[in-house]
């Protein structure tokens, strides 16, 4: 700028002194007058220039800085917590082997009650707390008899309810659950991963179904026999669940 502002003076006083001296061509002058235009015309091109430059970059970090406050404002969004609740709609079933044959148990009874967070696509996101119970007597097999020895097995007159409980965040991605809570049956709780399908219904209601391996010695659980001990149960069960939770 200091630069072009100098040859801007220099030649308007050369043009001045040309202007007044005789036998000056005046297409001389007129080159000069030419010059001067150009030159003060170059000067303000590469001024603007500079100001859309300069424009430019500021309109970019304020869009970096704009970007950045509403990230840490979304952060800060408070996520909708909403429970959850079932009761006696709740499919549950065991099964087992024996030495004779295969053989299940199932009920509905039960009652259950879950806490999930909601996303930003309004979607459950997390679940953060899930306790499940059910009365043990209410499962059911095709015979009384293996029924009342299933149930010495799981200590009812003691305990009377399986359960389940868990604390904490799961996180749901591609309709899948996975979370570590306490498992009791016959009054021994253990940790217990629990892997489960999640399904959300038109009316908003949430499907949860999913099965689990359990071994009956790590409960602390004799494998219930039958005929005076000729038909004696496998040691390991599979648990199935199925049920439907709604809004409270």
């Amino acid at each position: 700028m200091i630069t072009v502002s100098y040859q801007h003076t220099v030649s308007a006083n050369y043009l001045t002194r040309a202007s007044v001296m005789p036998g000056n061509d005046s297409r001389h002058i007129s080159g000069i007058r030419a010059r001067l235009v150009l030159c003060s015309g170059s000067a303000a091109s590469q001024g603007s220039g500079e100001k859309i430059n300069t424009m430019k970059k500021l309109s970019s970090l304020q869009k970096a800085v704009l970007a950045f406050v509403l990230f840490q404002l979304m952060a800060f969004v408070p996520m909708a917590q909403i429970k959850y609740h079932a009761k006696d709609n709740i499919q549950t079933l065991i099964s087992g082997t024996s030495t004779l044959h295969d053989w299940t148990m199932q009920t509905t009874k039960g009652e259950c009650s879950a806490v999930f967070t909601y996303g930003a696509a309004d979607q459950p996101a997390v679940l953060t707390s899930l306790s499940f119970a059910m009365p043990a007597e209410a499962l059911k097999s095709e015979h009384k008899a293996m029924d009342k020895n299933a149930y010495k097995a799981l200590k009812t007159a003691q305990y009377a309810n399986i359960t389940y409980v868990f604390n904490g965040t799961a996180q749901i991605q591609n309709g899948q659950l996975k979370c570590t809570g306490k498992l009791t049956i016959a009054g021994t709780t253990l940790d217990a991963d629990l892997v489960a399908t999640i399904k959300i219904n038109p009316d908003r209601s949430i499907t949860v179904s999913g099965s689990k391996k359990i071994s009956m010695k790590d409960f602390s659980i004799d494998p219930p026999s039958f005929m005076l001990g000729t038909v004696k149960t496998g040691n390991d069960l599979t648990l199935k669940f199925d049920l439907t939770l709604v809004k409270q």
